[in-house]
């Protein structure tokens, strides 16, 4: 980290709108990454600098929200970095749409299209369920839209949680398909993480979605359902190809559980992939579990 995090920083801190709050959050670092940002942090009354033990992305991006006292959000990953004139320019779209959120393009991320880039709240969400800006950077909240949504404690898709949950909270979402926002993709990053414990918090996460919408917005479950299928098949063919069933013994049930719970709502869902819901077929039984394991990866 210590080789990215004053390159962020600086992008930060280069900022052309310049009345900004910056805090820091240092989870657990064990490099040289906090004596950097202490020493940028002496040059620049702006920066604001917190330490945790190692508590995870979650819990530092909750302590920023806890912490910040402006009007407005921003998170910017501490590998990442950003064009000087990006807070200007979303500011600029936030106050001249009167929007609660301005997103704007993120590397990697799917380009939508839309029509006048603006976005009711029925609209926003629906994006977000359909595999649209799950992530939080790259765009800038009102303080108020966000409220007292926080991130779950679950690392992995927690930020797909906390987007919906907010992007159903803005009147006005508006769209900006310019790219301010750069990113350092490495390996070991949590979305590459090989199959562990904590790689069944992306299906926590897709429950946690499902049990939202369905409560707050029924007639958009079927598209949090399809994150929740396409999970669940790969979450279990990636226990049955690691040959780790007796080790993630409980994880398999959990899954298997669900799959059984949802099944005919998953086969007459057409958002989700045909691949998906034939490999549904195959989860109940263990011969045909190992077979489609093997055959999963090579379908298109």
């Amino acid at each position: 980290m210590e080789y990215y995090v004053e390159r962020c920083v600086r992008s930060v801190i280069s900022q052309t709108y310049q009345n900004i709050e910056i805090i820091i959050i240092d989870d657990g670092s064990t490099d040289s990454t906090f004596s950097i940002c202490a020493e940028l942090g002496c040059k620049d009354y702006r920066i604001r600098i917190f330490q945790q033990s190692n508590c995870g992305a979650s819990m530092a991006r909750n302590k920023g929200l806890d912490t910040a006292k402006g009007k407005y959000i921003m998170f910017v990953d501490s590998d990442d970095w950003i064009e000087p004139n990006m807070l200007d320019r979303l500011y600029e779209d936030l106050v001249c749409t009167d929007a609660a959120l301005v997103i704007s393009q993120v590397p990697f991320d799917k380009m939508a299209q839309i029509g006048n880039n603006t976005l009711s709240k029925e609209q926003g969400l629906k994006k977000i369920l359909q595999g649209f800006w799950w992530g939080p950077v790259g765009k800038l909240f009102k303080r108020e839209a966000i409220g007292s949504i926080r991130f779950p404690k679950a690392t992995i898709s927690e930020d797909y949680v906390f987007m919906a949950k907010v992007v159903s909270q803005c009147e006005k979402t508006y769209y900006n398909p310019h790219c301010f926002y750069h990113r350092e993709v490495r390996e070991g990053s949590l979305s590459r993480l090989q199959l562990s414990e904590r790689k069944f918090d992306e299906f926590h996460n897709m429950i946690h979605v499902c049990d939202y919408i369905q409560e707050k917005y029924p007639h958009y479950l079927h598209l949090a359902k399809w994150h929740l299928a396409e999970t669940s098949i790969k979450l279990l063919f990636c226990i049955y190809d690691n040959h780790a069933e007796k080790l993630y013994e409980k994880q398999k049930r959990m899954i298997l559980s669900s799959i059984s719970n949802n099944y005919w709502d998953y086969l007459l869902n057409h958002n989700i992939k045909l691949k998906t819901r034939l490999l549904l077929a195959c989860c109940f039984s263990y011969y045909s579990s190992k077979f489609a394991a093997n055959i999963y990866s090579k379908l298109p």
